[in-house]
């Protein structure tokens, strides 16, 4: 039995889509009347951007507290929060 396809699948089908090229007639073909929904970038890439910065940085040699610093003016976020995601990004949960 397959998955049910969720919004998520259908949002990124459709950036696909976009990225590759697809002109408004394949768009409205393939999506037009859907309800869909975008989700926002702090649910979905923002913890990719605070890592990927904290490993630039962390690669020049900048001081830790240099470090935090920076991600906190960055993505308006307290030194406790970026600490949580940075954890959660070293080491994935299982579940």
């Amino acid at each position: 039995m397959e998955s049910p396809i969720t919004n998520s699948d259908i949002f990124f089908h459709l950036y696909e889509q976009i990225k590759g090229g697809a002109t408004l007639r394949q768009v409205l073909q393939d999506f037009g009347g859907a309800n869909i929904y975008i989700p926002s970038y702090k649910s979905v890439q923002r913890d990719e951007d605070i890592w990927e910065d904290y490993q630039n940085l962390l690669n020049k040699h900048f001081p830790k507290k240099h470090i935090m610093l920076s991600l906190q003016q960055k993505y308006d976020l307290s030194e406790q929060h970026l600490y949580k995601i940075l954890k959660d990004k070293r080491q994935p949960s299982l579940f």
